[in-house]
């Protein structure tokens, strides 16, 4: 290996793309994460700032370069969610129903930690970041907030 190669960690995911293709992909995460003490986590990939995302194909093991803009939905197990860094100000959780651009549904908890002054959750949801956790009884679903029409707060 070379010695300007930094060893990834690589992440089942599968994705929903633009037009409804899925996609059953392995992501690559660093052992570091640039901006939190910690490995990277599949949030920083897709908030971070690059618009393509390599991963390989699982099953072929072909190499493709997701557009970030194109992810409509990423879902990982609990095996492959890391914990995140540890939270500043109370936690707070929202059952929530997301209605996405192409009429499709999801349901999960949304968690995140504010200060008080600004812990509604549209002040998190118009945080720039432009991925959002779901969590599910089976892992993390990280949606796009571009593809998202509304979200339910506390619908069934």
């Amino acid at each position: 290996m070379s010695e300007y190669r930094v060893p990834k960690r690589r992440l089942p995911v599968q994705v929903t793309l633009v037009g409804g293709a899925q996609l059953h992909v392995q992501l690559f995460l660093a052992p570091f994460a640039s901006d939190h003490v910690g490995p990277e986590r599949v949030e920083d990939l897709l908030n971070g700032p690059h618009d393509f995302i390599p991963a390989q194909e699982v099953g072929s093991g072909d190499m493709t370069l997701l557009n970030r803009a194109a992810l409509m939905v990423a879902r990982v197990t609990h095996e492959g969610v890391d914990d995140p860094p540890p939270a500043v100000g109370e936690c707070v959780e929202h059952e929530v129903q997301v209605h996405l651009l192409d009429a499709s549904q999801l349901r999960g908890r949304v968690r995140y930690a504010r200060p008080e002054a600004s812990a509604r959750l549209s002040d998190f949801l118009n945080e720039p970041a432009p991925f959002v956790e779901l969590l599910s009884p089976e892992g993390s679903v990280f949606v796009s907030k571009r593809h998202v029409a509304r979200i339910g707060v506390g619908s069934r």
